[in-house]
């Protein structure tokens, strides 16, 4: 049995165990020159940045969160990418299916008092997308609430739907713009 600390959830358990499996595969990060069916790498550049490891290229992707003026769409105000291992979607009584939790996770959420560069406080508009996606996409989900009421957290005990196929094309960022048309559509519908 191998220890790998004491995580504090399955989120960091999940990254944990990744790191452990890439540094225990050890494989070279590049295929071998020659090897069939592949194309040889190119010479590497000395500031080049070594090409990801297997465990990277299967099981990391990279997200875009960006923040818009909300009373003027068209002035971004920061915008980061960053690398997931994971996707963590909140279940609850609205959202009990996998797309209804992607739907919330990649909708723009207010963020009031937004502080921009030049130290202004805002109203802004967070919007999250997808940039590149892992062949292995993980979904955590998340069953806990506070309950206002008790004070307490609160297990939530709903069942959740997977469909058999999944589109993600719908939640990245090369597509936000046809998406964001086509939920207002929808949202006029209702």
């Amino acid at each position: 049995a191998v220890k790998i600390g004491d995580p504090e959830d399955v989120m960091q358990f999940n990254d944990i165990f990744l790191q452990y499996t890439d540094s225990g595969l050890c494989l070279p990060r590049e295929p071998p020159a020659g090897a069939p069916d592949m194309v040889p790498a190119l010479p590497a550049s000395p500031d080049a940045k070594p090409a990801p490891s297997l465990v990277e290229r299967l099981f990391y992707g990279t997200k875009e969160d960006t923040y818009r003026d909300a009373e003027r769409e068209d002035q971004l105000q920061h915008a980061a990418t960053d690398q997931f291992s994971q996707v963590v979607l909140q279940v609850s009584q609205e959202l009990c299916t996998l797309n209804d939790a992607l739907e919330y996770d990649t909708t723009p959420n207010e963020v009031d008092d937004y502080t921009t560069k030049d130290g202004q406080k805002i109203k802004a508009r967070k919007y999250t997308w997808f940039k590149e996606l892992p062949p292995l996409l993980i979904f955590q989900l998340r069953r806990v609430d506070f309950d206002r009421s008790t004070q307490q957290l609160r297990k939530i005990m709903l069942s959740f739907e997977f469909p058999e196929t999944l589109y993600m094309d719908r939640y990245c960022a090369r597509n936000a713009q046809t998406t964001v048309q086509r939920r207002g559509i929808v949202s006029q519908h209702r």
